[in-house]
């Protein structure tokens, strides 16, 4: 038997989407049903770090030519983030140049230099003014081959799921007891957790739910998935 139910329960704030299969045993005489539910406790938070990253890179037949290009550029960038509130090593990194060379079909050199910048910082404002400035360095001559989007995430995912768990174990502790009442049987013995997933997010509006972060607006709604398995035992 399986069936699909979905509970609301308004007051605590969750959203249970409950999946329940049964399987029938008998033991000492008395027959029993063992059922397991899947649920979600749900819970509105504030993201509390942003992440974004960026590639600057420059070609020229020059080699000397392309690595001055490539600081005067990295200058400017980390320029730009500091005078927003961000500081590097802290708050934003800037990983090792790569240097690529090949040549034209006429035999002249090319020389390929490119650089990432990673911002990951808790800063949010500050990280918020540096990414719409960040638009804007072709502007200065600078040439962004890869924008990322800002994504924000929850920094201390593990509080949250141990605030979410207990609910989420609590809330399908009082549906299986509902519903072993409905087919006139009663929950023995205690509940076993087969599953505990890790915290989900998504944009509060949204209905996509991501892996803890890749959202982009800092109202989000954690979740965290279980899978919880009962006994039940026909009453006499």
């Amino acid at each position: 038997m399986k069936r699909i139910i979905s509970s609301i329960i308004l007051g605590a704030s969750i959203i249970l989407g409950i999946s329940i299969s049964t399987k029938q045993t008998i033991k000492n005489g008395l027959m029993t049903s063992r059922m397991t539910i899947h649920g979600r406790a749900e819970e509105e938070v504030k993201a509390d770090l942003i992440e974004w990253r960026f590639e600057y890179s420059t070609v020229g037949d020059d080699v000397e030519n392309v690595k001055h290009s490539v600081k005067e550029a990295k200058t400017k960038i980390v320029e730009m983030l500091t005078s927003a509130g961000l500081e590097q090593d802290i708050d934003f990194e800037v990983l090792p140049k790569h240097l690529q060379h090949s040549k034209t079909d006429d035999g002249k050199n090319v020389f390929t230099i490119s650089q990432n910048y990673e911002i990951r910082s808790a800063k949010l404002e500050a990280a918020e003014k540096a990414y719409k400035a960040s638009a804007h360095l072709p502007e200065d001559g600078i040439a962004i081959t890869t924008l990322r989007d800002a994504t924000y995430h929850i920094k201390d995912a593990v509080s949250i799921e141990r605030k979410l768990t207990p609910q989420a174990v609590q809330n399908a502790i009082n549906c299986a007891e509902e519903l072993a009442a409905s087919q006139g049987c009663r929950i023995v013995g205690p509940p076993g957790i087969e599953y505990a997933g890790s915290v989900d997010c998504r944009d509060k509006g949204d209905t996509n739910y991501r892996s803890y972060g890749d959202a982009k607006r800092k109202d989000q709604i954690a979740s965290i998935t279980l899978q919880v398995s009962f006994t039940m035992l026909k009453n006499d």
